[in-house]
């Protein structure tokens, strides 16, 4: 068994295949295909066989917020006691503003990134969510660096150090 590869493992075909998809996901197999030196069926193969194992989680556009009406972005962190976590996801994830929460360690809880159309629906969303627990609460002002961008780049660096 030694000699044989993970299946479940990525080569640095796969690895360049996601950083292309990452960049533009809307690129045809036939050029992604030409990109790493594959034939275009092949490439789709692969590109299936990565969301299979899911290495791919799905396929979107990013949005801008602030052009859909939704000008304020914030950072809310939340302290609460572990009694209150069922009932704080359930209000996660009915809260349509919140648009991810993370649970961690340290003196809080969770930490989430809301959008809201004004200040006041922020006030709201943070009165609803303070019943729980102590709130903390930071506007973000830009994002000099992006999660999309800085993965893709992790992930063909780590193609390299292989």
């Amino acid at each position: 068994m030694s000699g044989l590869r993970d299946q479940n493992a990525v080569d640095d075909t796969d690895l360049l295949l996601l950083g292309l998809l990452m960049e533009d996901a809307r690129v045809p197999f036939k050029t992604l295909a030409a990109e790493v030196g594959l034939t275009g069926p092949a490439c789709a193969e692969r590109i299936r066989k990565l969301r299979d194992r899911g290495y791919v989680e799905g396929f979107g556009a990013e949005v801008n917020a602030t052009k859909l009406g939704f000008p304020i972005r914030a950072i809310v962190r939340i302290g609460a006691n572990a009694e209150h976590g069922t009932r704080l996801i359930k209000l996660f994830k009915e809260t349509i503003n919140v648009i991810e929460a993370n649970r961690v360690t340290g003196s809080d809880s969770y930490v989430l990134q809301v959008l809201a159309r004004s200040s006041e629906e922020l006030e709201r969303i943070i009165d609803r969510l303070g019943t729980y627990g102590t709130i903390t609460t930071s506007l973000v002002l830009s994002s000099p660096v992006t999660p999309r961008g800085r993965v893709r780049n992790l992930i063909c660096a780590s193609g390299r150090d292989r």
